[in-house]
């Protein structure tokens, strides 16, 4: 049985899977680069696997001094232009992968520098609704500026890094805990809870 410990540690995992109650699940990704890719054999790196055809490893995403960036290694294109390089990407900016994935890219607060992609025309095959590119802070809750949009919430939860560690700020209450692995948190009758992903993970 696999045992985490009582807090999440932004340097031991790479993300996390975030269950949200009639939302769905997002993948909250901490660490500045991602690949994308199809289901293929299993590799060393963690990759956003969909049942599509793509390459195994499709396209890399990195941040680099805060800025973002794409390589890809199969048919790619940004806002319908052909990429074959190294190709900076903004909020706005529409991604196509292959014939079949489609993912917009967004940052909805200017608070955080964190990137919503929004998976618009096929899911990964572990469900993912969406992606969080984590950078300091994630807001959900009600309304367009949230990084993941809860509609029947009365209010929202900021989670944020500090000292390497997640926490959150229930903005209903103004109650700050540090989020603990697989425990649920509330926001008047809905909840979430994180499950950390391993270095393992496939």
């Amino acid at each position: 049985m696999t045992r985490y410990s009582s807090t999440i540690d932004l340097h031991s995992t790479p993300g996390c899977r975030l269950w949200i109650d009639g939302v769905g699940c997002w993948l909250l990704w901490f660490r500045n680069s991602l690949t994308f890719g199809s289901v293929g054999a299993n590799s060393t790196d963690y990759r956003v696997r969909f049942p599509a055809n793509l390459r195994t490893r499709h396209l890399i995403w990195d941040r680099e001094e805060e800025h973002d960036w794409l390589t890809p290694w199969g048919d790619c294109q940004v806002n319908q232009q052909q990429i074959s390089h190294k190709t900076g990407v903004n909020p706005g900016d529409v991604v196509h992968l292959g014939e079949a994935l489609t993912m917009e890219w967004c940052r909805p607060s200017p608070l955080s520098g964190s990137v919503r992609l929004t998976l618009s025309t096929l899911r990964s095959i572990d469900s993912l609704d969406g992606i969080i590119l984590f950078d300091q802070l994630c807001l959900i809750g009600p309304g367009e500026n949230q990084h993941i949009d809860c509609p029947r919430w009365e209010s929202a939860w900021i989670l944020f890094s500090q000292d390497n560690k997640l926490w959150g700020k229930n903005l209903q209450n103004q109650e700050v805990v540090q989020i603990s692995p697989n425990h649920p948190y509330y926001c008047g009758d809905w909840r979430f809870q994180l499950e950390p992903i391993l270095e393992t993970d496939q």
